[in-house]
């Protein structure tokens, strides 16, 4: 058994390019929120703050049509490693 694996990321934004027409006038480092209107893809599907926006032609195709393939490469890899740790746990 593996112990749980955690991983954490920090980041530090420097620089962000906004369209002028969403900043608050008269307010050099504020984003308008109701000029604002943000599209999040979540599970291949586009939303909004809210419900969904709009279809998605990657959510009408089957997940292998685009998947690369160094994700299949990953998988076999993990098969391999489990099935050595396995025959040398016997």
């Amino acid at each position: 058994m593996h112990p749980r694996r955690h991983r954490c990321a920090g980041v530090r934004i420097k620089r962000v390019h906004v369209v002028p027409a969403l900043m608050v006038k008269g307010q050099p480092n504020r984003i308008d929120p109701d000029r604002w209107k943000p599209i999040i893809m979540s599970f291949c599907r586009y939303y909004g703050l809210g419900s969904e926006l709009a279809v998605s032609k990657l959510a009408q195709i089957t997940e292998e049509q685009y998947r690369s393939p160094d994700i299949d490469q990953a998988n076999v890899e993990r098969l391999c490693i489990a099935n050595r740790d396995r025959a040398a746990a016997d």
